[in-house]
């Protein structure tokens, strides 16, 4: 299992990709929805602390099957939070 200090870097990885993503997309499409894209990018913000701060406290540290089960559940909502975001970035493109 990775350690806590590589799942965090990660996770920061992938949200500054997401944030990069939206700042790009406030920049080349002018006529795009602002208040959509300053929810996204509020989202991105709030959701990377959130499970910046999931990441660092586990429950249950003296049993391993636990900790890798709530560290697989954690890898799953990541990817879910992930892709909806992409989606709400993609929305704002088409509009």
């Amino acid at each position: 299992m990775a350690s806590k200090r590589d799942i965090k870097k990660d996770i920061r990885a992938l949200y500054a990709g997401l944030l990069e993503e939206c700042l790009t997309d406030a920049v080349l499409y002018r006529d795009a929805d602002r208040d959509a894209l300053e929810q996204t990018y509020q989202k991105i913000t709030t959701h990377c602390c959130d499970f910046l701060s999931r990441a660092g406290h586990t429950d249950g540290k003296e049993n391993p099957a636990h900790v890798k089960s709530y560290y697989r559940q954690l890898g799953k909502e990541l990817m879910q939070d992930v892709l909806e975001i992409t989606q709400d970035l993609q929305k704002v493109r088409k509009q």
